[in-house]
């Protein structure tokens, strides 16, 4: 058995492996298949793809006619078997491109280590080619020994193919860089398509939160609205009771519950403040999750935008008393009147 490295031997001993992605995941073996048979066609070799056990991946490409009659004979078939199940263990094992001659006739038969992702993929099964110049007449005894027409091996061991050790080398070589390359790109592609979907499925995730929150908000406004009506009502009220107060109070009298109603009427403006502050902050907090959601389609959200000012206005208009004069610097820090 001969092994020749790669120029770039990559070493079979990669660290702490990462969890295998099966090849056929990211590159469909309808896909392989005919850049595997123009391979095979333009160098005269027969070609043929397998996973890291041994199990075809792909169809044999250009299989020579006379591996094909001798193995016509069942047990040069099961030879044929075991020739490719020890390069395909020889390869596995060193990582590295194996050479080996056939167990029936001495025909070169070489496996090739395929990469993608830093990890060992697939391995390359390549051969059936009288590289090493084995004689017509070992091939014709050794198909009379496995009862094999003697006249169809002559013709078929005619019309083998022969490269010479060096150049077959260089093709092999160039197989296993051509195919890691290819393999490596559709990796890298399908990793990329992955991260895609994972993004896309995290922005609809988030997306679908930034609705729920805007939903929520949107209640809590009508809550903290109904506070703030409240408030108004009583607010007039409280005024109402205080003007009657100062109605009937005698003049320049002081009297202890006029002071205790107007510390409740300051209270009552005090919360009135806080209900806008919160309104305020609900707001800002609505507008920059719409931002989020809605800032790649700015009609989408100048749209939205428009109905809610004109939500608010309504909701404005719908309230005949002004708040007191007191908390107007407050509901203009706020972007106006949020009532």
């Amino acid at each position: 058995m001969f092994n020749y490295g790669l120029d770039q031997e990559m070493s079979a001993t990669q660290g702490e492996e990462e969890p295998r992605l099966a090849l056929l995941d990211y590159f469909p073996a309808e896909q392989m298949q005919p850049l595997q048979d123009h391979f095979a066609q333009t160098h005269q070799l027969a070609v043929l793809m397998t996973d890291l056990e041994g199990n075809w991946i792909t169809r044999p490409s250009n299989f020579s006619i006379l591996c094909q009659i001798l193995q016509g004979a069942e047990k040069v078939k099961e030879r044929c078997e075991l020739t490719y199940k020890v390069i395909g263990e020889n390869v596995r094992a060193s990582g590295v491109l194996t050479w080996q001659e056939c167990l029936n006739c001495g025909f070169v038969e070489a496996g090739i280590p395929i990469w993608a992702g830093g990890q060992h993929v697939a391995n390359c099964l390549v051969g059936q080619n009288n590289a090493l110049n084995v004689s017509p007449q070992r091939v014709e005894e050794y198909a009379w020994l496995m009862e094999v027409d003697i006249l169809q091996v002559r013709h078929a061991f005619a019309a083998m193919p022969s490269l010479p050790i060096d150049q077959l080398s260089n093709v092999l070589n160039l197989l296993g860089l051509y195919a890691s390359e290819v393999l490596e790109q559709a990796f890298k592609a399908h990793q990329l398509a992955t991260e895609v979907n994972r993004l896309r499925q995290m922005e609809t995730s988030l997306r679908h939160e930034g609705i729920e929150v805007i939903q929520t908000l949107a209640i809590l406004r009508e809550s903290i609205q109904r506070i703030g009506r409240d408030l108004q009502e009583v607010l007039r009220t409280a005024n109402e009771i205080t003007d009657e107060h100062d109605h009937l109070r005698l003049p320049g009298t002081v009297d202890e519950s006029e002071l205790v109603l107007t510390d409740w009427v300051q209270k009552i403006r005090r919360s009135y403040r806080t209900v806008l502050d919160a309104m305020a902050l609900e707001q800002n907090q609505r507008e920059e999750m719409e931002k989020l959601l809605y800032g790649s389609r700015p009609g989408l959200h100048r749209r939205r935008f428009a109905r809610r000012r004109v939500a608010s206005a309504l909701e404005a208009a719908s309230i005949n008393d002004a708040p007191d004069e007191t908390l107007e610097p407050i509901e203009k820090q706020a972007g106006g009147s949020l009532l």
